[in-house]
């Protein structure tokens, strides 16, 4: 699914698995005045080339497309992101050379089983920050 802001421009892009949907919402003042800024706005949803016959294939793709990934397993956090790149990948888990946040830039190796992830996100404006500094600094 292609993201926008609540300012109407393009945030990036988020996969995850249909059957975690248990609502969607539309209309009403808010959505709709979303909708007229990404008109105004002229924004288009994102083109990334992303493989979903898999998790570990739409990571992948997720890494070749943004140079990073964005993890979330919300079942067991939801308020926990792991942002990096792919070190090592299959079937059953990931090695991620994860980013740490903006303020401590702080590098790190994890690893996590694949059943546990939910979402996958990147594009988004702070990731693509985290990942533009870490470059700059490499």
């Amino acid at each position: 699914m292609s993201l926008f802001t609540d300012e109407g421009l393009p945030n990036g892009v988020s996969i995850f698995y249909i059957a975690d949907i248990t609502r969607i919402r539309w209309g009403g003042n808010v959505r709709n005045s979303i909708s007229q800024l990404i008109s105004l706005n002229v924004a288009k949803p994102g083109t990334a080339e992303i493989n979903l016959s898999s998790l570990k294939l739409a990571i992948e793709s997720v890494q070749v497309e943004f140079g990073y990934v964005n993890i979330l397993a919300e079942q067991i956090d939801p308020d926990i992101t792991f942002i990096g790149e792919i070190s090592e990948i299959d079937q059953d888990a990931i090695v991620l050379h994860s980013y740490g946040t903006m303020s401590t830039l702080d590098r790190s190796f994890q690893l996590m089983t694949i059943n546990v992830i939910t979402r996958v996100d990147a594009g988004a404006n702070y990731e693509n920050c985290i990942h533009s500094l870490l470059k700059n600094k490499s």
